[in-house]
């Protein structure tokens, strides 16, 4: 209801506004003044046209200017929406015709004035010229230039008489000089340019002179006027309802800010409470959160230790093997100790006896065959080679424990959040190391490494995703089988594929084998967690990972990181 009063209001507001706005003040205003103008062009243009009259002003350009300036100032006009209105038809025509014929008149006139301008220019130089034929008498030759200018400054009937009678003085004046009759021909010419059409212009600006338009002009204005005042008395209730009914909505929106305010300041207190409460539960949900993550690190954590503990009798196995023969080699040795100790002690015999004051020479002897006889019987047995090639043996045993360890201390690190440059393929051979026993004697691993960069990911963790692979396809190769790894690095991203031609999938469980605690194992046998753990893992490294699988043929898992 609320919603419906208040659209009402705008409609309402809006329709009343409208009505006023129909009014238009501003163009009526530019209107009257572009008439204004018309009316001041108009008494400009007659003020110019009666100093010509009366040759006051003999440049005539000035009246031409003025006649573009008010074709400017009509097509102004004309182009206003209340040009338009048919209550000034009859006016707007009867100026408009006004106007075309004052314009075709200036037209006529300044063809005319050329042909009379250029008579009155040279007609004095013409009647100069005069003076340099012999014969001639200066006084007519005078006598006529002065009628001549006089006729264009008051053009009397008498004068206009006595132009023909002085020209034809002067042609009778003459002899039979060509020269001067072509001269005289000249000035005739000219000097009946002048009388032709001297009367032709002041008839072309006594009409100009008569064609008045500001009657027309004021005509028009009076009805604009009139017009305007009598829509501003028909708009005039809708303005004053507009004033009504605005003051009624300042009323209403300063009761309504008044609500607002009371309703703001209830809203501020319930804000504050809330703020606290919203405080109170963020503080709860950052807390479970918190144990959430920890519970999370836990569970990776016992997931891994779980895939450690199945490998654990495989590992040690891997321990002891090396262990056994390094132990074997050492007991070894320690029995060719005994014979170097042996030979030691009758080689220092020897060099003692060498050394005394008194030799005895039979001692001597002696002490010489026992230490030959024994150096005889290293040389045939062999004994320093075969130490040697059983020290070398030991130490490779000793190399295969240390990688077992370190592989096994870097897989179990808790820093699962540590970030650094990690090479996928010492991850992947460090995973292959741990899972080397669960491997052997059944998998053949094939791997076809590409030339891939370093990415920045937690090393732990993704030796993790990588073991859990590599477990899951070995267990789904039941007798003998393959497992291919490959990587590549495309479009600033790495991808790791690992397949296997074991069991494979069935298409029914494939999509529910990264949910939580899913299994297909037999009881005891798995956690349900390791794909679940992995898929998490790299999602928290925006990466993807894909399964595809066909059930009798294999799986391949393909794993994508991006390198930063």
């Amino acid at each position: 209801m609320k919603l419906f009063v208040g659209v009402l209001s705008i409609a309402i507001l809006i329709f009343l506004y409208n009505q006023t706005k129909m009014v238009n003040i501003e163009q009526h205003n530019q209107l009257v003044d572009t008439l204004r103008q018309l009316k001041q062009l108009d008494a400009t243009w007659t003020e110019e046209v009666l100093r010509s009259r009366v040759s006051l002003n003999n440049n005539y350009d000035k009246i031409a200017t003025i006649t573009t300036l008010l074709e400017d100032s009509r097509d102004r006009w004309l182009a206003f929406e209340l040009a338009r209105l048919p209550q000034v038809d009859t006016q707007k025509k009867a100026y408009l015709a006004l106007l075309e014929e004052r314009t075709e008149l200036v037209e006529h006139f300044k063809g005319v004035n050329a042909i009379f301008s250029n008579s009155i220019r040279y007609f004095p130089s013409a009647v100069a010229e005069l003076k340099e034929f012999s014969g001639v008498s200066i006084f007519a030759a005078n006598e006529l230039l002065s009628a001549v200018l006089k006729y264009t400054l008051v053009p009397d009937a008498e004068t206009r008489a006595q132009i023909p009678q002085l020209i034809a003085a002067l042609q009778a004046r003459t002899d039979s000089d060509e020269d001067l009759i072509e001269q005289i021909d000249i000035i005739t010419s000219q000097a009946n340019a002048i009388l032709k059409y001297k009367p032709e212009i002041d008839e072309v600006l006594e009409k100009i002179a008569i064609l008045n338009a500001a009657s027309v002009l004021d005509s028009l204005t009076d009805t604009y006027v009139e017009l305007q005042d009598a829509r501003l008395l028909e708009r005039e209730p809708y303005r004053q309802a507009l004033l009504i009914f605005s003051g009624i909505l300042l009323l209403w929106i300063a009761y309504i800010g008044y609500r607002l305010g009371r309703s703001y300041k209830a809203l501020d207190v319930a804000n504050q409470s809330l703020e606290k409460r919203v405080e109170d539960r963020t503080k709860e949900l950052s807390d479970t959160l918190h144990r959430l993550k920890e519970s999370q690190s836990q569970l990776i954590q016992s997931e891994k230790m779980a895939s450690l503990g199945q490998m654990v009798a495989g590992v040690t196995h891997e321990i002891n093997t090396p262990l056994g023969y390094v132990k074997s080699n050492v007991q070894l040795i320690q029995s060719f100790l005994v014979q170097f100790e042996d030979f030691l002690q009758a080689h220092g015999k020897l060099m003692a006896l060498f050394c005394s004051e008194t030799v005895n020479q039979e001692k001597l002897q002696t002490q010489l065959e026992i230490v030959t006889g024994l150096t005889t019987e290293l040389q045939e047995d062999e004994t320093l080679k075969e130490a040697e090639e059983l020290l070398n043996d030991s130490l490779h045993g000793l190399t295969e424990i240390s990688e077992l360890v370190i592989n096994l201390k870097n897989f179990s690190r808790l820093d699962l959040a540590k970030v650094s440059n990690v090479d996928l393929h010492e991850c992947l051979d460090s995973s292959l190391l741990i899972a080397k026993n669960l491997l052997k004697n059944k998998v053949t691993v094939n791997k076809q490494y590409s030339e891939i960069p370093k990415i920045k990911c937690s090393h732990s963790q993704i030796n993790q995703v990588f073991l859990n692979l590599l477990s899951n396809a070995a267990d789904a190769i039941e007798t003998q089988g393959t497992i291919l790894i490959k990587t590549r690095a495309e479009n600033e991203r790495v991808s790791v594929e690992i397949q296997d031609d074991g069991k494979g999938i069935a298409e029914d469980i494939l999509p529910n084998i990264f949910d939580p605690f899913f299994t297909t194992k037999k009881i005891g046998e798995g956690t349900g967690m390791g794909l679940s753990i992995a898929y998490k893992i790299i999602q928290q490294h925006n990466g993807e990972i894909d399964v595809t699988s066909s059930e009798g043929k294999g799986t391949t898992f393909v794993v994508t990181l991006p390198i930063q």
